[in-house]
């Protein structure tokens, strides 16, 4: 278990920069206020009378030109109101992603299965790309994997853990949930854990064995090596892989010019 003052500090360190993050998102708050406020008062403007020209040519172009010069005015409001709006997507967009690092870094991999099936498919995929021939085969292997840790306010761990396995040219997309509760936050002691898992296509027996992984008996290799049976033995044979046609060169005639 991962040392009780570290957690301390770090949760600290998060609460200190979601403090000045929410600064910055008051103030670019203040800023929308005032725009609105302009919006409103330029809305207001329509209502007053003004002067209007004697002249019946200049009255032409009054009635022609002040309208297209509001509706220029109004765009530019909603601009600079969508563009606010955009800082303050941004900020909370980052908060987030500063949370969940936080968050994944001090989440032991004992207590988190998840987190250590993602670190397992790291290594291997590490190992895939030197090639050694003693840990992964040649006829599959794994990409795009995308791991996501969330504490929600009732102290209960939400993960999620995708990955793609390849093989014989054909790819099943498995994707495992699992929500896991904890006395306190602050410590993270697991007291129940639950999960679900669905891939691209059925995959009989795949529950079966991600249940094993959660129980210890089995490693996210094993689910790997299962999936990649299934697509080599059930899918493959039965899927016609149609190579990409090869452009054909288009040749150059040369102009005499006379």
């Amino acid at each position: 278990m991962m040392d009780k003052t570290c957690l301390v500090d770090t949760e600290k360190k998060f609460h200190e920069k979601n403090k000045s993050l929410d600064d910055e998102l008051k103030q670019h708050g203040h800023i929308l206020y005032e725009l609105l406020q302009e919006k409103n008062k330029y809305l207001k403007y329509h209502e007053v009378e003004a002067d209007v020209p004697e002249d019946s040519q200049s009255l032409f172009h009054y009635k022609y030109i002040l309208p297209l010069v509001q509706e220029i005015h109004l765009l530019e409001l909603q601009v600079k109101e969508r563009q606010q709006n955009l800082e303050d997507k941004k900020l909370k967009h980052e908060a987030n992603k500063l949370g969940q690092k936080i968050l994944t870094g001090s989440l032991d991999p004992e207590d988190c299965v998840l987190k250590q099936c993602a670190s397992d498919l790291i290594h291997l995929s590490q190992k895939a790309a030197n090639q050694s021939q003693d840990v992964v085969s040649d006829s599959w292997s794994i990409g795009n994997m995308v791991y996501n840790p969330c504490l929600t306010d009732e102290n209960i761990l939400k993960e999620s853990l995708a990955f793609t396995v390849l093989n014989k040219g054909v790819h099943v997309r498995v994707r495992i949930q699992s929500k896991t509760a904890f006395t306190n936050k602050h410590f993270l002691l697991p007291t129940e854990a639950s999960f679900c898992v669905d891939s691209d296509t059925f995959i009989e027996g795949l529950q079966d064995i991600v249940c094993s992984v959660f129980c210890g008996d089995r490693s996210i290799l094993d689910v790997v090596q299962f999936v990649s049976e299934y697509i080599e033995n059930d899918m493959a044979p039965y899927v016609i892989i149609v190579p990409m046609r090869k452009k054909k060169k288009v040749k150059k005639e040369s102009i005499n010019k006379t």
